[in-house]
C-alpha cells in the first residue's frame, strides 16, 4: 500500500482479497492523495468487521436453537 507520482498526478495502491488496486488520487498534492488512501484503508477495515464469521453465525444458532 502506498502513494506515488505518475507525471504530475498521485497514484495509490492498495490490497484488499489478496488483489493489488491502484487508482488515481486525482491530485498533484501529496497530503491529499495520503487522505484518500487512508479513506481506502478505513472502507476496507469496516467492511471486515460488518460480516461475521461462519463459525459466529453456527454458534450463534446452535445457543437460540
Amino acid at each position: 500500500m502506498g502513494v506515488y507520482k505518475r507525471g504530475p498526478v498521485y497514484w495509490i495502491s492498495y490490497s484488499y482479497n489478496n488483489k493489488q488496486y491502484r487508482e488515481s488520487a486525482g491530485t498533484s498534492d501529496r497530503a491529499q492523495a495520503q487522505a484518500l488512501l487512508k479513506k481506502r484503508k478505513d472502507e476496507i477495515f469496516a467492511k471486515r468487521l460488518e460480516k461475521p464469521s461462519p463459525i459466529a453465525k453456527e454458534e450463534s444458532g446452535d445457543l437460540f436453537a
